[in-house]
């Protein structure tokens, strides 16, 4: 079976929905004894603040599967 897997950009009018669904799979994860670590919404915003930072959705068959924020510094 082919599967389409996508990222999109983060857009602006979705943010507050990314940070909450991103804070709500940390903590899934956490009380499913996966890690123990809680993801506070402050911490995510404070993460997509940063410069060069970008929020992904990834998109599998048009089904929301995951978030992330990837930050990219060149500098070596």
């Amino acid at each position: 079976m082919k599967t389409n897997l996508a990222l999109w950009v983060l857009d602006e009018c979705n943010r507050e929905q990314f940070k909450s669904d991103m804070s709500d799979a940390f903590q899934f994860y956490s009380e499913d004894g996966h890690f123990k670590l809680i993801l506070p919404i402050e911490e995510i915003e404070q993460t997509l603040c940063q410069t060069k930072a970008i929020g992904y959705k990834a998109v599998q068959n048009g089904r929301i599967v995951g978030d992330a924020i990837v930050s990219i510094d060149r500098q070596q």
